[in-house]
């Protein structure tokens, strides 16, 4: 039988074929060169070999299963007799499923008969590990009928290991892992098409972002250099200056009261109005500022008319004496009147500053220069990643590979695109 598949296969050292294909198209077009009547010939030979060794098995198994003991063997033992008998039972059955197994496919070309090759294959190895034991022990009493079974499916492996030898020698056992890599190639064409889009959209809105920061940056640059900019900046500063003056009064304040703090805590048990001073050991700047009448003053002089119920130290005394002296002063009222002027100077800049608006448009401008900015970066960096995924495809050589297969397969040299 290999003689016959090598006579279909006398092939001289002829000219190379040449074709251009698309990765898309190249399944279908090994399909149609092995389509030709010499692929043609010889797998309808292997598949009419195998019906016929077939059918030759259904006759041999058929002889196993009408066999009966012979008359010189109907002495053994009844026991070792019914444990052969059941060896050959088990034999015959598992002979007659691999024979049913072999269902010749409908279509009958040489793709078929190398998918039906590797069944049969699979199909041999698996039967000769379920009947190793059948075969031997049933052979004790039926020596010849198991034997032509097995001779007949010997038989039908020879005829594969000569179609697969004829596979190998013109390098037709690889048209699988031509497929294999054909589908790969495929799938590699088509995640690259999608990384390169996903990268051109990345790309876009890189540069989407970065006109963005770049108009941003102009519009805050004109809003800076802008004349109502400057008037705007001269009213802030003003505004920031004033803040700060505020800012030290209160400080004032606290320290004013964080020296009386214990004392005023000590005098609030026995004070005449506890709920006076009781504001005023629990927020003592905001309550000064309030406190038109500047009852403090009164409160200072109740506590120092009690102070030797309360078992002040001397530190205490100092701060109550320093506190009394500012308290019959002006410095209270002084304090108070030059924080009311400088909250009234901050409001009227306030109102003014309201009409310009600037400082609005331009930290909504930075806001978003920034955000642009951000964007860009991570985009550049979501590119760079897509980059390396691209470049990690091994496209080339898969291309080179399946060329490879094309010439020692089909004698033909293959473009890809």
């Amino acid at each position: 039988m290999l003689k016959f598949f090598k006579g279909i296969f006398k092939r001289k050292e002829q000219p190379l074929d040449s074709a251009e294909i698309k990765a898309e198209e190249l399944e279908q077009w090994v399909e149609e060169q092995l389509d030709q009547e010499k692929y043609k010939e010889a797998a309808l030979s292997f598949f009419n070999r195998i019906k016929d060794k077939r059918w030759l098995l259904e006759e041999k198994l058929e002889l196993l299963r009408i066999a009966e003991v012979k008359e010189k063997d109907k002495s053994v033992e009844d026991k070792l007799k019914n444990m052969v008998l059941g060896h050959k039972e088990n034999y015959h059955r598992e002979m007659q499923r691999f024979a049913e197994s072999l269902e010749i496919p409908a279509e009958q070309g040489l793709s078929a008969a190398i998918k039906f090759s590797i069944f049969l294959d699979q199909q041999l190895s698996d039967l000769s590990k379920r009947t190793a034991r059948n075969y031997q022990a049933a052979q004790h009493l039926f020596f010849e009928p198991v034997e032509e079974v097995f001779k007949a499916v010997a038989e039908i492996n020879s005829s594969l290991r000569e179609f697969r030898s004829f596979l190998a020698d013109y390098n037709l056992d690889q048209l699988s892992m031509f497929k294999e890599k054909a589908r790969l190639l495929v799938e590699h064409k088509r995640r690259k098409a999608r990384i390169r889009e996903e990268l051109d959209l990345k790309e876009e809105r890189k540069r989407r972002s970065l006109e963005g920061k770049e108009k941003q940056a102009e519009l805050v640059d004109k809003l800076k250099r802008g004349e109502e900019y400057g008037e705007f900046r001269a009213l802030k500063e003003k505004e920031e200056r004033i803040r700060s003056m505020i800012k030290d009064a209160e400080d004032e304040v606290h320290l004013f009261f964080s020296r009386l703090q214990r004392l005023l805590k000590k005098y609030e048990r026995i004070a005449a109005e506890p709920k006076a001073l009781s504001v005023y050991i629990q927020d003592p700047v905001n309550n000064f500022f309030h406190d038109s009448g500047l009852k403090i003053s009164g409160i200072l002089e109740e506590l120092n008319r009690n102070l030797d119920q309360l078992g002040a130290d001397d530190k205490e005394k100092i701060a109550l004496s320093d506190a009394l002296a500012k308290s019959k002063g002006s410095y209270l009222k002084e304090l108070q009147m030059r924080r009311e002027e400088q909250a009234a100077r901050a409001e009227d800049l306030r109102m003014k500053l309201r009409r310009y608006n600037l400082d609005n448009q331009i930290e909504e401008a930075e806001y978003k220069k920034e955000h642009f900015e951000e964007q860009a970066i991570l985009l550049g960096r979501e590119a760079e990643e897509l980059k390396i995924r691209l470049n990690s495809f091994e496209e080339e050589q898969l291309k080179e590979e399946l060329a490879g297969l094309a010439r020692e397969m089909l004698r033909t040299e293959l473009k890809l695109t």
